[in-house]
C-alpha cells in the first residue's frame, strides 16, 4: 500500500498503480493472474494496462496468450521529474495572475490582502505586479537594496522595464548614502528624485507604493517581501510620501 500511494503521488491513477504494483511483484503475467493480485475488475485492469503502455511503463507480448511486463521502475523517476516540471510551470503561471486575483479579492471584500515571500522571488513578484498594473510608482529605497549581483540585475531590469512601460516614478532617497551616480542612473530612466538631507533616514526596508498596494522588502538580514493590498493603507502611505516629498531637496539641484 505504501508503494501504491507513492505511485499515485507520482501521477498514476489508483487502478494504474494497482496494476503496475502487481506486475512488479509477479513479473511477466497474463491478465488473468493480474486480476487476482491487483483486485481490479477486468475492464478496469485492461484500461489501466493500456494507459500504462501509453506511459511507457508496461510492455505487452502478443505471441500467443497476451502477457504483460513492467518496465524498470527507473522510468517512474522520469515521470516524477516531468510532473515536477509541469507543476513548476503551473506555479509560475499562477504567480503571474496572483496579483490580479488579490486585487479583485480586495475590491470585492474590502479586506486587506497581506502576503509574505522569502528570497529574491518575492521581490520579483512585486516587480511583476508593478510592471503589469502600475501607472505611477513611489519608491523609498533602502541603503542595503544592492547587496548581491543577482539583486543588482533584478533591480536594473525592473528600472528599464518601468521606463519602457512609461510608469511615472518618484524616489525619495537618503542623501547621506545616495551617490551622484545613483541619481544619474535614476534620472537616466526618467525618475524624479529628491533627497532627504542631514537626517538619519537609512531605512532597513525598501518601500514601494502603487495603485492600492504597498510592498516592503527587507535586505539587511534576510530578503523578505511583505505586500499589503488595501486602498486605505496605500493612500495613507502615499500621503506620508507626499509630505516628505515637499520637504526634501531636488536631487542634482
Amino acid at each position: 500500500m505504501i508503494m501504491r500511494h507513492i505511485l499515485v503521488e507520482l501521477g498514476l491513477t489508483e487502478s494504474e498503480a494497482s496494476a503496475y504494483e502487481a506486475l512488479i511483484k509477479l513479473g511477466k503475467q497474463p491478465a488473468s493472474e493480474l486480476l487476482r493480485e491487483s483486485g481490479l475488475s477486468r475492464p478496469n485492469l485492461y484500461y489501466a494496462l493500456g494507459q500504462l503502455q501509453k506511459r511507457g511503463l508496461v510492455k505487452e507480448n502478443r505471441r500467443g496468450k497476451a502477457v504483460f511486463e513492467a518496465v524498470s521502475p527507473r522510468e517512474l523517476e522520469q515521470l516524477g521529474r516531468s510532473n515536477v516540471e509541469r507543476a513548476q510551470e503551473t506555479l509560475d503561471e499562477f504567480r503571474q495572475v496572483l496579483p490580479g486575483l488579490l486585487s479583485q479579492y480586495t475590491l470585492s471584500t474590502d479586506k486587506p490582502v497581506v502576503w509574505f515571500r522569502e528570497g529574491i522571488q518575492g521581490l520579483a513578484d512585486a516587480y511583476e505586479d508593478i510592471h503589469q498594473n502600475a501607472k505611477d510608482l513611489l519608491i523609498i529605497p533602502s541603503r542595503w537594496d544592492r547587496t548581491s549581483p543577482e539583486l543588482n540585475k533584478l533591480i536594473d531590469q525592473q528600472v528599464k522595464r518601468q521606463h519602457e512601460k512609461g510608469i511615472k516614478v518618484r524616489v525619495i532617497a537618503d542623501g547621506a548614502h545616495t551617490t551622484p551616480q545613483d541619481v544619474t542612473n535614476w534620472k537616466k530612466y526618467g525618475m524624479l528624485v529628491r533627497l532627504v538631507p542631514q537626517l538619519p533616514f537609512s531605512l532597513p526596508a525598501q518601500i514601494l507604493i502603487w495603485n492600492n498596494t504597498v510592498a516592503l522588502t527587507t535586505f539587511r538580514k534576510e530578503l523578505l517581501t511583505t505586500m499589503i493590498q488595501h486602498e486605505d493603507v496605500a493612500e495613507s502611505m502615499r500621503l506620508i510620501f507626499d509630505v516628505l516629498w515637499h520637504k526634501t531637496e531636488i536631487a542634482g539641484g
